[in-house]
């Protein structure tokens, strides 16, 4: 036998074992199912869309003046700063630092904070009483000039 009819033969064999596979396992779902059971309800219900809850005068906000997310700094110290409650516990944390102060009577604060050269996550978390808000920013602190 020449290699080209060998290889035309393996192609044919090939070819009908794998279409026969295919009608085989397409079959096998069917057949494990039977086909006695009743078709299930396939109709859904739209939920009502819920109404924004209103946020109250005194809830915890935390708004981040500086820095802005995935800011270049040039500084290994930054102030962090922003606006909250007024008298809130304001923290702040980077990898290697955690500086905390409280907001003065407008709700303002600025924190010192350092931070490693690179790619740094800041969280910053402000406190009162029982409620607890928080913000993530990405700083990345350069050492070269651009």
């Amino acid at each position: 036998m020449s290699l080209r009819k060998e290889m035309f033969i393996a192609i044919f064999l090939g070819l009908l074992l794998g279409g026969g596979a295919a009608v085989l396992f397409a079959q096998i779902p069917k057949n494990l199912l039977g086909s006695n059971i009743a078709p299930t309800d396939q109709s859904t219900t739209v939920p009502p869309t819920p109404s924004p809850t209103p946020i109250s005068p005194d809830s915890l906000t935390l708004d981040i003046v500086f820095p802005k997310q995935q800011e270049l700094i040039e500084e290994d110290e930054i102030n962090v700063s922003g606006k909250t409650k007024p008298g809130a516990t304001v923290i702040a944390t980077s990898g290697i630092d955690e500086m905390t102060a409280a907001a003065d009577e407008t709700g303002t604060f600025s924190i010192p904070i350092t931070v490693n050269q690179g790619a740094n996550e800041l969280l910053i978390v402000s406190l009162s009483g029982e409620d607890k808000t928080e913000r993530v920013v990405v700083v990345n602190y350069i050492t070269e000039e651009l």
